[in-house]
């Protein structure tokens, strides 16, 4: 690497830094080639040459892009793995050092953090390309495209987002930080000296200043030639997201529930979110609200995937035992949201382009269609998709889902449609091969070693859950036939529409708006609407909207943050469910459901040979029966934030730990 980034670990010696113009080099030796013989040579190009032409700076743009990539990983954000694997989404394997098992058991901490590439200092390499950058627009009076006018201003408004992105990819994972709104002089070592973290909710307030700088310049939408570059809609819509966090318990005094833990006194200047201020949900409401009602020539800018109809599904998804009743119908709608170009351009807010594309495919694929079984989703997550009983949808833990029909011994049966298009089951169908778990043993008592192999071969990639991830795999993807490459959604028009839904209930009750815009956004998977009870009783309908962000956005990288802005693992109602788990045993303790959401233990569901079972697969009769799969660290404070890694600490002693590390 030429040049080297700011890094707090070597603040101390400021003689390793290369000059800015030696960064600017690299920038420009990433960028375009246009007129590369025209060129200076390499060792006289200053930073005034760079910044007085607007081929080069608007290089320095697309190297700020490109590290989007490297620091904001998507569905491979924990190296390897995806954060689902250290939820109550999915369980990792034991692939790679088994890195997604050690986080979920406690095995990290302030030197080891590293390992996982939860760097702390990544984020503020790219936050010192965009000071720079920005730092030198202004300074050398950066000439405007002169093929395309007013280009300048738009890549302004870029990086003034990019600057808030890195920042605001800093607090949820680390919380308080050290806000880098202009480059640090590596030579001031009394400067860099008075750099110290400030608050969260402080710093959310500068990054929404930076963000209302992007929004005045961005346009809202970029040439076909420029897609993928940040909208309008993008700084807008982190706008809101950044507002609904603040209004969230973490943030803001524990939330009506006054929810606390042991670390609160150890943030920065936590007497500025102290107390609940339910203000902050109307704040949140009105931002999100703006980006809903974006239009573009009369029509809405943003608006939900509907293309393919209620009669399109994914090829081969229907085989096993010739079922075609609404059970294991995999739309090609909701499949399709994810590989499809209109998809990307309309309901995609702000996307990664090209993640991941060499290995993920293979990676999630079942082992018993030559995949790797990397993210396995568990038993948890899959009791958040609703059943449907007399047109309306129903949580499964509804008081009244027996008599409803809901069976735990076949549960497959009547579920939200995103249930098939997210999981590979027992029962199921997948690229045309019928899905079967291995159960010779009616009894399976060999859990605690988890050897048992269901779904596919043993080892280190064997299932551990019972379930395979469906979600965003391409059902027609063949091993060795060219890359897979996955437009990775950063910001979403669900993500949004829920934002707003549950931002105006806290802070005006239900309306007619919201309930309709969460059946809206339910229709288009071709669920079933809430029951109207819902629109009449705002703890009912919350608990809808709840659910519903937990199956739109399942595997998308929001449980993780949202667990803990939620304050769930510290929250009465969820400590008083884990109390009763913990006084049950065995078998009893799986079939507690709804399990409590303190991210203490994980579940799964396994088939048993029953010649009174209800779930026929291939002519056998069989009951699914859940088990717990393991036990979790949930440590807290500490697992509130991750800790920042010791050599950063060791050097530059002004950075405060977090909590309990």
């Amino acid at each position: 690497m030429i040049f080297k980034p700011l890094r707090s670990k070597d603040m101390k010696n400021m003689n390793q830094y290369m000059c800015v113009w030696l960064f600017l080099l690299t920038m420009i030796v990433l960028s375009s080639c246009d007129k590369f013989l025209d060129r200076q040579p390499d060792n006289m190009i200053t930073e005034e040459v760079v910044f007085t032409d607007f081929t080069r700076t608007n290089g320095l743009v697309s190297s700020i892009y490109r590290r989007l990539g490297d620091y904001d990983k998507g569905c491979v954000m924990l190296n390897h793995f995806s954060i689902s694997c250290i939820t109550d989404e999915c369980k990792g394997s034991m692939v790679e050092s088994d890195l997604a098992n050690r986080i979920t058991q406690g095995q990290y901490g302030p030197s080891s953090i590293s390992q996982f590439q939860f760097w702390w200092f990544f984020n503020y390499e790219a936050i010192r390309d965009c000071n720079v950058f920005l730092e030198g627009v202004a300074k050398h009076n950066t000439p405007d495209n002169p093929k395309r006018p007013g280009d300048l201003e738009i890549r302004i408004g870029e990086v003034y987002f990019m600057r808030a992105y890195w920042h605001f990819n800093i607090l949820r994972f680390f919380g308080d930080m050290l806000y880098m709104d202009k480059t640090a002089d590596l030579n001031d070592e009394a400067e860099l000296r008075t750099w110290t973290r400030i608050s969260g909710v402080d710093a959310i307030d500068k990054m929404i200043a930076d963000l209302d700088e992007a929004i005045r310049r961005l346009p809202l939408r970029q040439p076909d030639a420029e897609f993928g570059r940040v909208e309008k809609g993008a700084a807008m819509a982190l706008k809101a997201r950044l507002l609904w966090i603040r209004a969230l318990p973490l943030w803001n005094g524990g939330g009506p529930e006054g929810i606390t833990f042991n670390g609160w006194n150890e943030r920065v200047d936590n007497h500025l979110y102290a107390s609940y201020d339910p203000t902050w949900w109307g704040k949140a409401a009105e931002a999100a609200k703006e980006v809903l009602d974006l239009t573009e020539n009369g029509q809405p800018r943003y608006h939900l995937f509907t293309r393919y109809g209620d009669t399109e599904y994914t090829a081969g998804s229907l085989s096993l035992n010739n079922r075609s009743d609404v059970n294991h119908r995999v739309y090609q709608r909701i499949m399709k949201l994810f590989w499809d170009q209109d998809a990307y351009q309309n309901e995609f807010i702000f996307l990664l382009m090209n993640n991941k594309p060499e290995g993920w495919q293979p990676d999630q694929t079942p082992i018993s269609n030559g995949g790797g079984f990397r993210s396995q989703p568990l038993q948890d997550q899959a009791d958040e998709y609703e059943f449907i009983y007399n047109g309306y949808g129903y949580p499964i833990y509804h008081e009244n889902a027996a008599a409803m029909g809901y069976d735990d011994g076949d549960p497959y049966r009547d579920r939200d449609p995103r249930f098939y298009a997210h999981y590979v089951y027992h029962g199921s169908t997948f690229q045309n091969t019928d899905i079967h778990q291995s159960c010779t043993d009616p009894l399976i008592t060999d859990r605690a070693s988890n050897s048992v192999d269901r779904i596919g071969a043993g080892g280190n990639s064997a299932n551990r859950t019972g379930y395979g991830l469906r979600k965003c795999l391409q059902d027609d993807w063949t091993r060795g036939i060219g890359n897979w490459d996955n437009q990775w959604p950063l910001i979403r028009l669900p993500e949004i529409i829920l934002i707003y839904c549950e931002s105006v209930c806290r802070s005006t009750g239900v309306t007619p708006e919201i309930v309709g815009l969460v059946n809206a956004l339910r229709a288009r998977s071709f669920m079933a609407p809430i029951p109207p009870e819902a629109g009449s009783n705002a703890d009912i309908f919350l608990d809808y909207v709840l659910r519903e962000r937990r199956v739109e956005l399942f595997y998308e990288n929001v449980r993780y943050f949202e667990t803990r802005w939620r304050l769930e693992p510290s929250s009465p109602t969820e400590l008083a469910k884990q109390a009763a788990y913990d006084a049950k045993s065995g078998q009893a303790k799986a079939d507690s459901y709804p399990y409590p959401r303190t991210q203490k233990q994980i579940h799964g569901m396994e088939p048993v040979r029953d010649d009174n079972g209800k779930m026929t697969v291939d002519g056998v009769r069989y009951r699914m029966q859940r088990f717990q799969i393991e036990g979790r660290w949930a440590n807290v404070p500490q697992m509130y934030f991750l800790p920042i890694d010791q050599t950063e600490i060791t050097n530059m002693p002004t950075i405060k730990q977090n909590p309990g590390w």
